[in-house]
């Protein structure tokens, strides 16, 4: 059965709508795909003076641009030679300050945590991508003076959506660890 010419231009027309509507919505969420995935935030606010009075900033840079991570030594033992270093990652919508009190809570008093923010987080400048984030870690590393090859024990942790990247940091720390 055909249908009048009348109806097909307005079927066509209608056809036509929607799937422009779709394309749009498909672009304005490839556009933004970013903005949905990570959702920044900073230390404003927060007074850090007194926040940090136990950690040690690290200023240090990447290729997403200047860097600070804040470094937890252990409770007990030399501060430059912990048994065990966490390197802990802020994570998506959250601070690397965050942490605070896992690493106050620790049982084991001879661990030290660095805690290093996203770029685009915390005082970071930059944006988060996968690239970024796997930058950060070695980078931070470098930036704290513990001797890795003294660490009995280099471990990190982090949050989704990045568990991927985590896990790229993590080898990539020990390969460079085992060659030193």
């Amino acid at each position: 059965m055909l249908l009048p010419p009348v109806l097909q231009r307005f079927l066509r027309v209608i056809i036509t709508a929607l799937l422009g509507f779709l394309i749009l919505i498909v672009a304005l969420l490839l556009g933004c795909q970013r903005r949905l995935i990570y959702f920044t935030r900073s230390y404003q606010g927060l007074d850090l003076q007194q926040t940090v009075k136990t950690l040690t900033p690290l200023n240090y840079s990447t290729a997403a641009g200047r860097q600070t991570a804040f470094y937890v030594p252990p409770r007990q033992g030399d501060p430059l030679r912990p048994d065990r270093l966490w390197i802990v990652f802020g994570g998506n919508g959250a601070l690397a300050l965050g942490w605070l009190d896992l690493t106050s809570g620790y049982p084991d008093p001879r661990s030290a945590f660095l805690l290093v923010d996203y770029p685009g987080y915390g005082l970071n400048q930059g944006r988060p991508t996968r690239g970024s984030i796997i930058d950060c870690g070695p980078s931070a590393l470098a930036a704290q003076s513990a001797d890795p090859g003294s660490v009995q024990a280099l471990l990190v942790a982090g949050q989704a959506p990045t568990a991927g990247a985590m896990r790229r940091v993590a080898d990539d720390m020990r390969d460079a660890t085992m060659a030193q």
